[in-house]
């Protein structure tokens, strides 16, 4: 996946962003067209993703709440959402949308009753929770964020790595990876206490438009023949082993049968899992094949728009990453486009 170079102003926001061309006039008196996030808001603003203040402003030093960045979420991907309840609070239909949707796991804004933490719907959103809605997001939308390269690099550039708490680390380092954000300081530093703006979250939701977008268009270049995928994504794999030392593996068309049934039954039946439905393992699968072997593993993928990304996928996995690698003489893959998430993959390896 692309890696994005760019800079917003100052080193305060330092998103990796490409500039939206062809801007109308400015609609705001505080963002003048020298302003850094002016092409940004006008953007989202043109969209009708946020609005102003009144009176001409944005305000886009403001600090926005998790309630606010909610609903631009919700504008820009989910076709907006009126919650006609008189009872609620005006924010609490978009984040029963996003969360309907996965996109708010592991924030706490709930309290034990399970209604929302108004004073943390509300709040200042920081930087780690700003990182953790923007990967969710873009995992509701079936996008596969980053590479094992990409991954390994962007660790490498957060100074205060070490310091993120667990549960911000996953999608931190995501964003990194992806160019969708980047360090406050030239030491690279996350700083995730750090609250967002509204200017901010203005070039957030471009960056997100934008990264969806690309991968909405990569995902329309699906061959019709997916047995062209199936071939070059073993090519890929013996590719990585010959990288890495290890000897290729053998074309197994029995494997190969074995590795699209079970991408097209996780499609058919819609789940996601080694252990079918029936109850059946790979190795279940692969004796039922009459394959004959000393042991077989099995790796599985689903949303990966193409074989260059779900080997960067497999290869990101440690414990993928070791199938793929291992010590094993034959292998077939199994492609399935559909509905769900879109593509499946299934690898199935053996050793004679």
């Amino acid at each position: 996946m692309k890696k994005w170079c760019a800079r917003a102003g100052a080193l305060v926001l330092v998103l990796s962003l490409a500039l939206p061309a062809g801007a109308a006039p400015s609609s705001f008196l505080d963002v003048p067209e020298g302003h850094w996030a002016y092409p940004y808001v006008q953007s989202m603003s043109g969209q009708g993703i946020v609005s102003g203040v009144g009176d001409g402003l944005f305000l886009p030093d403001r600090s926005v709440s998790m309630a606010e960045f909610s609903v631009m979420i919700v504008n820009a991907f989910y076709g907006g959402y009126y919650n006609g309840s008189t009872d609620s609070a005006w924010w609490e239909g978009y984040l029963a949308k996003l969360d309907a949707c996965g996109i708010l796991q592991g924030l706490d804004m709930q309290r034990t009753d399970g209604g929302w933490d108004t004073q943390a719907v509300t709040a200042p959103l920081n930087r780690y929770d700003m990182a953790l809605v923007m990967y969710q997001t873009l995992k509701a939308q079936g996008i596969s964020v980053g590479n094992w390269a990409q991954i390994a690099k962007a660790q490498g550039e957060i100074s205060d790595l070490q310091s993120i708490p667990a549960r911000y680390v996953e999608a931190v380092v995501a964003m990194y990876a992806m160019g969708c954000l980047s360090g406050v300081d030239e030491t690279g530093a996350f700083s995730g206490n750090q609250t967002v703006t509204r200017a901010q979250a203005c070039a957030v939701m471009y960056r997100l438009q934008e990264t969806i977008s690309e991968y909405n268009l990569l995902a329309q270049n699906t061959v019709s023949n997916e047995n062209d995928w199936e071939n070059r994504t073993l090519r890929l794999i013996n590719q990585v082993r010959e990288e890495n030392g290890c000897k290729p593996l053998e074309y197994n068309m029995g494997l190969v049968s074995v590795a699209r049934a079970h991408s097209e039954d996780m499609r058919d039946r819609s789940f996601y899992s080694h252990t079918n439905p029936d109850g059946q393992t790979a190795e279940q699968r692969m004796e039922a094949a009459g394959i004959s072997f000393s042991d077989g593993q099995e790796t599985i993928a689903a949303g990966y728009p193409s074989p260059e990304s779900v080997i960067n996928g497999w290869m990101a996995s440690p414990e993928y990453r070791d199938v793929i690698l291992g010590e094993y003489d034959a292998a077939g893959v199994g492609f399935a486009a559909g509905s769900g998430d879109g593509y499946y993959w299934t690898l199935c390896v053996i050793s004679y």
